[in-house]
């Protein structure tokens, strides 16, 4: 039961995301190609995050004290 809970939440969010996307294009005019932008700077900050954790964990396996 809770998978089902958690791929409805995923396909809620981004379902909610496409709304804002569209209302942000057809309401306020804003044009596709910023809205375009938006999403590859909002990707590539997710993707930094990401390699940034991923270099953190690294660093934290190489310089843990074995006991």
């Amino acid at each position: 039961m809770a998978r089902r809970r958690t791929w409805r939440s995923l396909f809620l969010a981004i379902l909610a995301a496409a709304a804002f996307a569209w209302s942000a294009i057809y309401h306020f005019d804003v044009p596709p190609s910023e809205m375009l932008d938006i999403l590859w700077m909002s990707l590539s900050v997710v993707g930094l995050a990401i390699v940034g954790a991923a270099l953190l964990l690294l660093l934290r396996s190489v310089f843990r004290t074995r006991d």
